[in-house]
């Protein structure tokens, strides 16, 4: 939902602002969602040696640095949002009832 109300006041095509919020969005559910991040490291990436936590920063890493090399920019100020927009983007949130995910810190 972060994603499409991106587009609705930013006017971001929904694929890149899944590149904005994809990264900090997995290293906020990096404990929550360990071993779902661990596979996905292991399976998508083929990254075998490391603790858990070593695996799982380097997958969000290159998911990341991926996105980066289509240039597909990952940070909010790559498109001109700083933090005075974020509260607008807040209060679009709360309309909708997705407060829940308002405490995710999206990099700007």
């Amino acid at each position: 939902m972060i994603g499409h109300e991106l587009t609705a006041l930013h006017d971001i095509d929904h694929a890149r602002t899944l590149a904005i919020v994809l990264p900090s969005l997995l290293r906020h559910t990096k404990e929550t969602k360990k071993a779902k991040l661990v596979h996905y490291a292991e399976r998508v990436w083929g990254i075998k040696t490391g603790s858990d936590d070593e695996k799982v920063d380097t997958a969000i890493n290159q998911t990341q640095d991926f996105f980066e090399s289509l240039d597909i920019r990952t940070r909010l100020k790559d498109y001109g949002i700083g933090e005075s927009d974020i509260d607008a983007l807040i209060s679009q949130l709360k309309s909708m009832a997705w407060s829940h995910w308002v405490n995710i810190k999206v990099s700007t």
